[in-house]
């Protein structure tokens, strides 16, 4: 009796343990539905790495042209910053042939004035 007890709790144990793994199994449709979302998961993942890629070459591209707009910029400064100091040169040296014109002109007028005092 006891051999059947044993026999009979060990029935009763294995066919628990099949039906409960049998039943945590899923249904292939809720397999197929899992699968279809891992797979949609997996390309929205793969279209924010695309757009994330593309946002990021688009900024490249307006730094590059940025940077080439801000070297033109500057090439074109430096040139202006050249003719400017050319034609500040110019300026002064005209300032300069004027100012002397007028002390020669100044030194000659009181030459006369006074070799004509100097006469009379």
């Amino acid at each position: 009796m006891g051999m059947r007890v044993l026999a009979a709790g060990l029935a009763v144990g294995l066919a628990g343990f099949l039906l409960g793994a049998g039943c945590s199994q899923q249904e292939p449709a809720e397999q197929a539905g899992a699968a279809m979302e891992r797979k949609a998961d997996e390309l929205t993942d793969s279209a924010r790495t695309d757009a994330a890629d593309r946002a990021v070459q688009a900024v490249e591209k307006s730094a590059h042209e940025l940077s080439a707009g801000v070297r033109q910029i500057g090439e074109g400064a430096g040139e202006m910053m050249e003719e400017a100091a050319k034609e500040t040169e110019i300026t002064i040296e005209r300032s300069g042939q004027d100012s002397r014109d007028a002390y020669e002109a100044a030194r000659a007028r009181a030459k006369r004035a006074f070799e004509g005092a100097r006469d009379r």
